[in-house]
């Protein structure tokens, strides 16, 4: 029998048997993966005419082929008529598992039957059959064929998409849970069960068939922003752009607009979560049924924490000290402009800013936010391969050379250097600490007090001295998280206490801090005395998620869902296919 035709083309699209629900289109192009961009509606028609239109090689066809590459074309027009729409399946969906065989019962019921029988009673050759499924397995063979031929030709050909579940108009493809699974161990989750991983991608389309349904709209520019977002954190953990574009095999654009959609259809999901669960708040009474249900050998261990507030003093600098910076650093900047010295050299010279210093002064790839707006206010104002005036930001002066701009991403070089601080100012710091030390023994000045006429630490004075974690946002630190330097002031005091004035690096230059203890926790097993935050988030959690639960529950008695055998063995949370459900395995 001859083999099946398929375009002799660079870019080649296919419809491959899932042994299960299908397998989608997919394109092979210069560089990267296949992606999956053929509509389900659409791939029976594509593969149709990849079987019919263009010969295989240089032979014609013999005339006793010509019969049976009619009956093919008759057969890809039989399939576009009953092609496989995934949305709203009538009560008798094909099998989901791998072919059964031939004659023997699907996983739906039924069999399927080896001949039709005549109304005599006389079996009717199989060669005879009008049965649809001839039909569908003519068209099948030739696309396997195909793909084997792709296989063959091109080996670098990665495998078609797999559609692995169904749920109510929406799909799982086998590359979201691949997708996944590679992010979750890129954050530090080891995957050694993908089950879960499923079951949380199949809910997550149940939220979306669920929000198109009631119409929930997402506005492009959260859809925009949220992109951004992840790109930035990709770029972060590929090291550059170029990096990342090499690993897509595609450009940030490109990757960009292929992923609108899909945060799009996240955002939807989320919102109708939101919806689900609703107002959630957890009473004392909730929190101390929670606690008393818990075995007290399970509790968990907290680890010593500590509550801690600071006053820093930094030396003051004069105007003039500020502009004989500038003028030093403009000198700098003429003779580099002028072409006297390099940038690379200056850099390595004269900045300040240990952490471009010996890049030449270079950072690349960097997106728009991180870092301060003075300085990148320069950087898009200034045109490739220009200099900037020198500008002031908290660090100090710099300029800087624009490199390169794309959209959001840019890359740049600068000098920055700081006013010298003069002994004389470091002094004066470290005298008005020991002021500030008398004032607060002799009890003529509350810590508070101090905090807010003397410090210059603007992140803690609004909060009257207290530090943040900045790990959980709340006041309590784990003394293994504590600054060297920290640690070593606050471990020695008891609560209530200051240290004394200690001299320690700030943000920009050297100055002197006082430390009060506010509040220790030993180490203990977790209760809702000491943990009450701890306990009410868990609570709450619990409560959302047996919200869901039951949502689910309900939900799945009114929408098709359906999952290949290749998942028969996991243990859903869910019972996805329970007598309830509106089955489809």
């Amino acid at each position: 029998m001859r083999r099946c035709r398929t375009p002799l083309r660079f870019e080649r699209r296919a419809l491959v048997d899932l042994g299960g629900i299908g397998r989608v289109g997919a394109t092979r192009t210069a560089k990267g993966p296949p992606t999956a961009s053929v509509p389900a509606r659409h791939q029976n028609q594509l593969a149709c005419r990849h079987v019919s239109r263009t010969p295989l090689g240089p032979t014609r066809p013999a005339a006793g082929d010509r019969t049976a590459k009619s009956r093919r074309r008759q057969s890809c027009r039989t399939r576009r008529r009953s092609h496989l729409r995934v949305a709203s399946p009538p009560p008798t969906q094909p099998y989901l598992g791998h072919h059964a065989p031939t004659g023997g019962p699907s996983r739906l019921g039924g069999s399927r039957p080896h001949q039709s029988e005549h109304p005599n009673g006389q079996s009717k050759p199989h060669h005879l059959e009008r049965h649809p499924m001839k039909r569908i397995t003519v068209f099948f063979a030739c696309v396997l064929a195909t793909a084997s031929l792709f296989t063959q030709t091109e080996p670098e050909l990665q495998k078609l998409e797999q559609i692995i579940a169904v749920v109510g108009n929406e799909i799982v493809l086998q590359s979201d849970v691949d997708a996944q699974v590679f992010q979750m161990e890129a954050s530090g989750m080891p995957v050694t069960d993908v089950c879960p991983v499923v079951e949380q991608l199949m809910l997550q389309k149940l939220l979306l068939h669920q929000a198109r349904l009631d119409s929930v709209e997402v506005d492009d520019g959260e859809v925009a922003a949220q992109i951004d977002r992840r790109l930035e954190y990709y770029i972060s953990m590929f090291g550059s752009v170029e990096a990342f574009e090499a690993e897509y095999g595609k450009t940030v654009a490109a990757w960009k607009a292929e992923f609108r959609e899909p945060m799009r259809e996240q955002i939807m999901a989320d919102r109708m979560q939101a919806e689900i669960e609703g107002q959630v708040r957890a009473t004392p009474r909730d929190i101390a049924d929670h606690f008393n249900a818990i075995p007290a050998d399970s509790l968990p261990l907290i680890p010593e924490e500590v509550r801690y507030s600071r006053i820093l003093i930094e030396p003051e600098l004069t105007e003039q000290q500020k502009l004989t910076t500038r003028i030093a650093l403009d000198s700098i900047r003429g003779a580099v402009v002028a072409g006297k010295l390099s940038l690379t050299l200056a850099a390595m010279r004269h900045s300040e800013d240990p952490g471009s210093k010996y890049k030449g002064g270079c950072y690349e790839d960097i997106r728009r936010g991180q870092f301060v707006p003075e300085m990148e206010a320069q950087v898009f104002a200034t045109p490739e391969g220009a200099f900037s005036p020198v500008f002031e930001t908290d660090y100090g002066f710099h300029f800087v050379k624009t490199t390169n701009i794309r959209g959001e991403v840019f890359s740049m070089c600068h000098v920055l250097m700081k006013p010298t601080v003069p002994a004389s100012a470091l002094a004066n710091a470290a005298a008005l600490a020991d002021s500030i030390t008398v004032m607060l023994s002799a009890d003529s000045l509350t810590f508070e007090e101090a905090v807010s006429q003397f410090s210059t630490e603007e992140g803690t004075k609004n909060q009257y001295g207290r530090v943040i974690n900045p790990r959980t946002g709340g006041l309590f630190h784990g003394v293994d998280e504590l600054e060297r330097t920290d640690f070593f002031l606050i471990n020695e005091l008891r609560p209530g206490e200051h240290s004394q004035p200690t001299a320690v690096q700030g943000a920009e230059q050297e100055a002197y801090a006082l430390y009060r203890l506010d509040e220790r926790k030993p180490a203990h097993a977790a209760n809702p005395q000491q943990d009450y935050e701890l306990f009410q988030m868990q609570v709450e959690s619990d409560i959302r998620q047996k919200k869901l639960a039951k949502w689910v529950r309900r939900r799945l008695a009114e929408t098709y869902v359906r999952l290949i055998a290749d998942y028969d063995g996991c243990a859903f949370d869910q019972n996805w296919f329970g007598e309830t459900a509106a089955q489809g395995r």
